[in-house]
């Protein structure tokens, strides 16, 4: 019995600083009315000079953002290690669709949350700018996913296919995502599911894998492509 207990202290000395830090890498602490205090200021700035910039990130959802927070009475809205998890997850291997997870600010956001002591060595507001950075990076990459990054108008003047969100207001659907922590599921139901769209995933593996391998052979200097019948 002895050894059964002292086999349980070891195992709790084991895991209960993983379930400590898991439990304040995201939590309401003491800071939080200073991180909510900075995420105000820089909502401020936003609405007041029209723009704003962070880690030389120049800030697109302008609009989605400011009525976002202010919405949210400026508290972060990140504050489930699931969400921020999934959100990475899915940057890690948005490549695949023949997106680039840079243009969604992965090594940035990586950044925050491995650096020093993680999450908890950050000060205010680096926590201000990590979450309003997750926030814009989820907001890119959702309207990517739904409509593309090329705008099909100046490809063809005679576009006519309308690109229509849902009647729901985006800010209520990202509201329900994190609160849920269904981020990974909602992310993935973004990615378009279409016959055609899978073999151009495939298309793209295929070439990338060429490239990989040293691309395709050389063609001699006087060599020719065709030759005659």
């Amino acid at each position: 019995m002895r050894c059964l207990r002292s086999q349980r202290h070891v195992l709790q000395a084991i895991l209960c600083p993983t379930m400590i830090l898991h439990g304040l890498l995201f939590s309401p602490s003491a800071q939080a009315g200073e991180v909510e205090e900075s995420l105000r200021n820089r909502i401020e700035d936003l609405r007041s000079g029209g723009n704003l910039q962070i880690e030389g990130v120049s800030i697109a959802a302008t609009k989605f953002l400011m009525g976002f927070y202010e919405k949210r009475g400026f508290a972060p809205a990140w504050t489930d290690s699931r969400n921020v998890n999934a959100l990475l997850g899915v940057l890690a291997h948005i490549g695949q669709e023949g997106l680039d997870p840079e243009d969604y600010l992965l090594s940035i956001l990586r950044q925050y949350t491995t650096r020093g002591d993680g999450i908890r060595s950050l000060s205010p507001r680096q926590r201000a700018d990590m979450d309003i950075l997750l926030t814009e990076s989820l907001i890119r990459l959702d309207y990517h996913l739904r409509f593309g990054k090329t705008n099909p108008e100046a490809l063809d003047a005679n576009w006519n296919f309308t690109q229509r969100l849902s009647d729901r207001d985006p800010i209520e659907v990202v509201e329900g995502i994190l609160a849920s922590a269904s981020l990974d599921r909602f992310l993935r139901d973004e990615i378009p599911q279409l016959p055609f769209y899978e073999r151009l995933k495939t298309a793209l593996a295929r070439y990338r894998a060429i490239a990989a391998s040293g691309g395709w052979r050389a063609i001699p200097k006087d060599g020719t492509l065709l030759t005659a019948a």
